[in-house]
């Protein structure tokens, strides 16, 4: 399997590669430092995010899902965290997305804001927004164009807002 950190603070990972397995095989996950492996690195309790209610779900990972990803969560407190319960209402539009993305959020409070677009392996594309802002409803339009300046490639990407206190992933597919 393949596992990369989409979230830092969040220990959300996203798995985008298979191995063949024996039906019905569970993804493990071990704990690293760089190429250590830790003392006692098994982690046994994870949370899969249901891709239909947003919700995180304590469950495994099944090898014969072959899901595209998946999005997990170490800490506890998202078991029943949903993207839309967090006072942003953080959105991303059109999806899939060609040449421009729009985006809008809440800020109920003055605060600082930052928005980011990372690849499936979780690497740095580009950031949307930086900066604090004052309360109330935000929209804005940007070109899909990398810290170089070029198209973003067809594929798909995870868009990651802090906003406050709160932080929000989505995906967006690229055409």
């Amino acid at each position: 399997m393949g596992a990369c950190s989409v979230i830092e603070s969040d220990s959300v990972v996203v798995l985008s590669a298979y191995m063949e397995t024996t039906p019905g095989d569970s993804v493990i996950f071990e704990k690293h430092y760089g190429s250590t492996k830790m003392n006692n690195s098994i982690v046994k309790d994870y949370f899969v995010k249901n891709k239909q209610s947003g919700n995180f779900e304590k469950r495994v990972v099944l090898s014969s899902e072959k899901q595209e990803a998946f999005i997990v969560s170490f800490n506890k407190k998202n078991e029943t965290n949903s993207e839309s319960n967090n006072n942003t209402d953080f959105r991303i539009f059109p999806n899939p997305a060609n040449n421009l993305l729009n985006y809008s959020f809440i800020v109920e409070d003055n605060g600082f804001v930052g928005i980011s677009i990372f690849d499936i392996s979780g690497k740095f594309v580009m950031k949307l927004f930086n900066g604090t802002v004052m309360a109330g409803n935000i929209k804005r339009e940007i070109d899909l164009k990398d810290f170089n300046g070029n198209k973003l490639k067809p594929g798909i990407y995870f868009v990651k807002a802090i906003i406050g206190n709160n932080i929000s992933s989505k995906k967006l597919v690229v055409q």
